[in-house]
């Protein structure tokens, strides 16, 4: 049975990642691989030393790949530039087909983490492997691959970048960290953590990174001012489009739910900042929340105050490890764990027919229970290695005298 689970896990997660992710088994062909219009057409114009961020000229370029579809602007950051050349100088079916193979590849990457880390805590083989193949059938892996998108280097790059960061390698996981800042907005929290946590080298490595990937896509859109001004309002016309609006149905953050409740709340964001420093003060004395749990609290504290899209929660990918650790000899929240991931799971479009738009965000309740369960027992779990920490050792001669 401890071979069977694992195995049986891994078979169907690499049938749903290749048959639903590669050849679009159950989606619309016609938008297979359309996201990556967009960074096709960025490494395209920057290959001809064009601007992609000058959206009168980047949309002739898009539209000529993508058809009417091809609306909104390009608003990744610079640094994506580099990356997005070795797909724009191929051919726009290579380079989909490249991009297709390398999130097929990320994607086992990010099960190899979820592995490396489940077994160094656990050290039981089956069990780790058991926790891989669960991320292996993580759905937003697949639709990420469907989609043409970056989510998948994002989580992978993220994922492995804390790891080395907090083994003792800053500079490998420094490089890695400003990789996924491609989607900036999920490192925002993990970047101010390695501040407040005094990770120096690690953060200057990620500086200074993004800033040599960035200058070929400055330069060349005509220096730094002149860029600033074309991502703004390159940001401002991908902010206009229907998807980034609040309550869409892919779309995720307590905000949209308000939102859909008829409550015109503020942007939440800024009170992850807040929380994160909570966090790290609660750990100060010590309290040994390890460097995992830490990951997956700020993912999911982002994703309930933040804005993203439902296939972004690939991103979410450290709360598998950080859970498995946990729940290992707790057969009570494991049921409820593996519940939590069943309903994280469960397919939208089976709920669609209902027309509920506040149905369908039901992902969000399920994410604040995750976040609540595993802040209290990463905390519970601190505390108890504090105590057994600062308990006084019994030596046999103390032992004698008691």
């Amino acid at each position: 049975m401890k071979t069977l689970i694992p195995t049986a896990l891994i078979l169907l997660g690499l049938a749903v990642l290749v048959g639903t992710g590669v050849f679009s088994v159950g989606r619309d062909p016609e938008f297979l691989r359309q996201d990556f219009a967009w960074l096709w057409s960025a490494g395209h114009m920057l290959a001809d030393g064009a601007n992609a961020y000058d959206y009168d000229a980047f949309r002739p370029v898009l539209m000529s790949v993508v058809g009417e579809h091809g609306g909104n602007a390009y608003a990744y950051p610079p640094h994506l530039g580099p990356i997005a050349l070795h797909w724009g100088v191929l051919p726009y079916d290579v380079g989909a087909w490249v991009l297709t193979i390398e999130n097929l590849a990320f994607t086992l990457l990010l099960a190899a983490g979820v592995f490396v880390i489940v077994r160094q805590a656990v050290g039981e083989l089956w069990y780790a492997a058991t926790a891989a193949g669960l991320m292996l059938a993580c759905p937003y892996a697949a639709h990420v691959t469907a989609m043409g998108q970056t989510s998948l280097l994002v989580a992978a790059a993220l994922l492995w970048g804390w790891y080395f960061t907090y083994r003792g390698r800053p500079i490998v996981g420094g490089v890695l960290l400003a990789i996924a800042a491609i989607k900036p907005m999920f490192l925002v929290l993990p970047v101010i953590w390695l501040l407040l946590d005094r990770q120096w080298r690690a953060f200057a490595t990620f500086t200074i990174t993004g800033l040599l990937l960035s200058t070929p896509t400055v330069i060349i859109a005509g220096g730094p001012i002149d860029f600033a001004y074309d991502w703004a309002a390159c940001i401002a016309n991908y902010k206009a489009f229907f998807a980034q609006a609040p309550g869409y149905r892919h779309g995720t953050g307590l905000g949209g739910v308000l939102h859909l409740l008829g409550v015109n709340s503020p942007d939440l964001t800024l009170l992850a900042v807040p929380a994160v420093v909570a966090l790290w003060w609660s750990q100060q004395d010590d309290a040994g929340v390890s460097s995992i749990d830490v990951l997956a609290l700020l993912g999911l504290a982002y994703f309930l105050l933040g804005s993203a899209h439902d296939y972004d929660m690939v991103v979410l990918a450290p709360v598998i490890p950080a859970l498995a650790i946990h729940v290992r000899h707790r057969p009570a929240w494991l049921v409820a764990a593996c519940l939590a991931l069943v309903a994280m799971y469960f397919p939208q479009r089976a709920l669609r027919g209902f027309e509920s738009p506040l149905l369908l965000q039901w992902r969000m309740p399920v994410l604040l229970g995750l976040f609540i369960g595993l802040a209290w027992l990463a905390l519970r779990q601190g505390r108890k290695a504090v105590a057994q920490r600062d308990r006084p050792s019994t030596t046999p001669a103390t032992a004698l005298n008691a």
